[in-house]
């Protein structure tokens, strides 16, 4: 089994620490990989100023145990996945979330730490998001009914977890959709910067409802 060690920043190179760690072509924003630990391909975006992204696409050939930290208080991670396989999921170090099937969890966390566990053979579609809380606090205040209760996501003093156990139905199509781009598309950047913002427009409609709660650490 391998074992990978992410921490993310607002300063950190996603594209060098990818290279670094799974080895690969840089194409620009896309990382193209095919060795003995995983196939397939990793494309960075800086979205916008305090929103970056991640997405996914491959297969791992062998067991891999992905220990991810954000060390910047100030950011939030959205993780949305999509896998033909179970992957375990460790959330703060605590709380089990053993054989998930990917494709109906959608999860945010705020700072906390998170332990994926990837099976050999495990195919995997996802896209991470990195936003300021700044920026979400701002945007939740403004577009959408404020709910006092949504303060707990920017407690600087706590850390949070805040997730679904399904994707909403419009972000599974979102994603599916998106899989018909092809990464030679000169305009591919252009429409993952629409989908990050589709994905998190439907976020922001989805907490408003009943299907979350919030763990202040």
């Amino acid at each position: 089994m391998r074992k990978i060690t992410f921490e993310y920043s607002e300063k950190c190179d996603l594209k060098s620490f990818i290279v670094n760690v799974l080895g690969g072509d840089d194409n620009g924003n896309t990382i193209s990989c095919n060795n003995k630990l995983y196939t397939g391909n990793h494309f960075v975006s800086n979205v916008q100023d305090g929103i970056s992204a991640i997405l996914i696409d491959g297969k791992y050939k062998d067991d891999v145990y992905i220990e991810q930290r954000i060390v910047d208080e100030n950011i939030i991670g959205l993780y949305y996945f999509n896998a033909e396989q179970c992957v375990d999921i460790t959330l703060d170090n605590s709380i089990k979330l053993n054989n998930t099937q990917s494709t109906n969890l959608l999860l945010v966390d705020v700072g906390l730490p998170i332990d994926f566990l990837c099976r050999k053979g495990t195919t995997i579609y996802s896209v991470c998001i990195f936003v300021k809380k700044e920026f979400i606090k701002r945007f939740i205040k403004q577009i959408i009914l404020y709910d006092p209760s949504l303060n707990a996501l920017f407690n600087e003093s706590k850390r949070s977890i805040l997730f679904n156990n399904y994707l909403s139905e419009n972000s599974l199509e979102l994603l599916n959709d998106f899989k018909k781009t092809t990464y030679n598309s000169p305009f591919y950047e252009f429409y993952f910067k629409a989908l990050v913002f589709e994905l998190l427009n439907d976020f922001f409609i989805q907490i408003q409802g009943d299907n979350y709660f919030i763990q202040n650490n």
